[in-house]
């Protein structure tokens, strides 16, 4: 099955940690939020390391199939980290108009 090629958007989350609905609905505040997104870049961070140097030809000898999946993983916890900083942005924005609310009251 790994050496199948998926198109792309095709596959879902193996695991539940992988699901960026699950891991935003636990992180409501902003600290919650802003500590989710540096351990995804940190995840993803270390992902691409085995992309260039050295570390680059286990990846390079792996068959398609298993580049396309961690490619694919990449771009999930990329898009992850895009779905969190929109929620951290969302939460600052809220944060801001109650201070202004209670400024006002």
């Amino acid at each position: 099955m790994a050496d199948k090629i998926v198109p792309q958007g095709a596959m879902e989350p193996r695991y539940k940690s992988m699901d960026p609905a699950r891991c935003i609905s636990g992180a409501r505040d902003l600290l919650g939020v802003s500590s989710a997104v540096d351990m995804k870049l940190a995840h993803l961070s270390a992902m691409l390391q085995m992309t260039w140097g050295d570390e680059s030809s286990l990846l390079h000898r792996s068959n398609d199939g298993i580049r396309d999946h961690f490619m694919w993983a990449c771009s999930q916890i990329a898009d992850e980290c895009i779905e969190l900083r929109s929620q951290e942005s969302d939460a600052r924005q809220a944060e801001w108009a109650m201070q202004q609310i209670r400024t006002a009251a």
